[in-house]
């Protein structure tokens, strides 16, 4: 699910010349999901296949613009299962430093398994009026693994991004990110490592 700061995982508007937010958001005291819903099955099995995101993070974070400097920034936040675990909510701060001294808060909503279309969604809001609606493909969510494409809208203009997440082990995971430029070809826009607090 995703910075994505982005929890994500992520507006990266920086890939486009634009300033940047990437989203993580609690769990339990030792990091581990504590729904109880989510405990007794009531969510899609579905769902499972995202487990490796829920927990406490700190992610260090790098925004690529193409021909700009990259950004760096550290986001700290939870992820955790609502409504009764048929979507990851995922909370985040990115904490200020002096490229971006202002904080910001996002919120990424991951999951909402459509059993048609075999697929994942996955919303993205934060509090620069960012907006984001990404999906995955059909067999592009296996355990430890979830690629989500969309369109963000990000001070008026539309986007397509790529969010890639990435079990490296069970205290960490990574967000991959790129974006379309003006000729649709994808360009690297940045990455997020998320380590268990």
């Amino acid at each position: 699910m995703r910075a994505r700061t982005r929890a994500g995982i992520v507006a990266v508007a920086a890939a486009l010349g634009l300033s940047t937010v990437w989203s993580v958001s609690a769990a339990g005291e030792d990091g581990r999901p504590t729904s109880r819903a989510h405990k007794t099955g009531t969510a899609p099995a579905e769902m499972h296949r995202l487990d490796f995101l829920l927990g406490s993070w700190r992610c260090p974070t790098t925004v690529t613009a193409p021909g700009s400097p990259s950004e760096t920034s550290v986001v700290v936040g939870t992820i955790k299962p609502v409504l009764g675990g048929a979507w990851y909510q995922w909370d985040a701060l990115r904490l200020p430093n002096e490229q971006m001294p202002n904080k910001a808060l996002s919120r990424w909503m991951i999951g909402g398994w459509n059993a048609t279309d075999k697929t994942f969604t996955a919303l993205y809001n934060d509090d620069r009026g960012t907006y984001g609606v990404e999906h995955t493909e059909p067999g592009a969510a296996t355990d430890g693994h979830a690629r989500f494409t969309g369109q963000y809208t990000i001070a008026g203009k539309k986007f397509t991004f790529i969010d890639e997440f990435t079990k490296i082990s069970d205290d960490h995971f990574r967000d991959v990110i790129s974006a379309k430029d003006a000729e649709g070809t994808i360009v690297p826009a940045g990455s997020v490592e998320c380590y268990r607090r």
